[in-house]
């Protein structure tokens, strides 16, 4: 088993190839594994422009927001309870919109707002019109990330991350995991490559700058690199709906 390598160390390691003896091995963040042996991926490589483009993953999403659609954020960008709400969910659209340029520029965005203001929600219907657009998504949460990423340094790549995504959506984020060295370093690697991130996490809103919100879900380190490229805080204002959301069963 390969030791745990800390982003302090020097990320190199020697390695043996059966078919091509000893190589250099360096540990590559943004794939979360140890880069293979440079004849075998050459050769991988060839082989793949020969084959057919791989299928897009399915897209995964939690099942109790699964019904959430498009649908629901443009009634709410036109019908919402308050004009806060309205206003969110009518950037939320032109998020999908622009979906293109968002991708180009890599640009991230971050819902944050109390308990049951349907962030959650809000973010599975972007994920599910992104994807019908033909988009790669990954849907993931913020612990999630870091259990991934600790077992991939010590060689367990059973449950690799989707780097490659064209979009990302992370929930339940906070800033003591979003301080996580093994959190920070895949989501700067998003950032190094341009990669779009949409996170959400719960956090008192009525503070004086985004920059301040931004902080209380994700740390300082992730929340300075959120506003570049045209990164937004959309702040859900409003409180819990699920009390509301149905009649008692019993």
């Amino acid at each position: 088993m390969d030791r745990i390598v800390l982003p302090t160390e020097r990320q190199e390691a020697e390695r043996h190839c059966e078919a091509h003896g000893p190589y250099t091995a360096f540990w590559v963040a943004s794939l979360q594994k140890w880069s293979p042996c440079p004849k075998c991926a050459l050769q991988q490589q060839r082989q793949q422009r020969a084959s057919p483009p791989p299928q897009r993953p399915p897209l995964r999403l939690d099942e109790r927001y699964a019904h959430a659609t498009l649908a629901d954020m443009q009634a709410c960008a036109h019908a919402g309870a308050t004009q806060d709400e309205r206003a969110v969910y009518a950037r939320l659209l032109k998020y999908v919109q622009r979906a293109a340029v968002v991708r180009e520029r890599g640009t991230w965005a971050l819902l944050a707002g109390t308990h049951g203001s349907g962030k959650t929600h809000a973010m599975v219907a972007l994920a599910r019109a992104l994807y019908d657009q033909g988009f790669s998504v990954a849907w993931l949460r913020c612990s999630d990330i870091i259990d991934r990423a600790l077992h991939a340094r010590q060689g367990d790549y059973r449950r690799p991350l989707p780097m490659q995504a064209d979009f990302w959506f992370v929930d339940e984020c906070s800033a003591q995991q979003g301080e996580h060295s093994a959190f920070f370093e895949i989501i700067d690697a998003r950032y190094r490559a341009r990669l779009p991130v949409m996170f959400a996490g719960n956090a008192p809103v009525a503070r004086d700058s985004d920059l301040d919100v931004a902080r209380c879900v994700l740390g300082d380190r992730i929340a300075d690199r959120l506003f570049d490229g045209g990164g937004a805080v959309l702040r859900f204002t409003w409180g819990s709906r699920r009390q509301q959301a149905a009649e008692p069963v019993f």
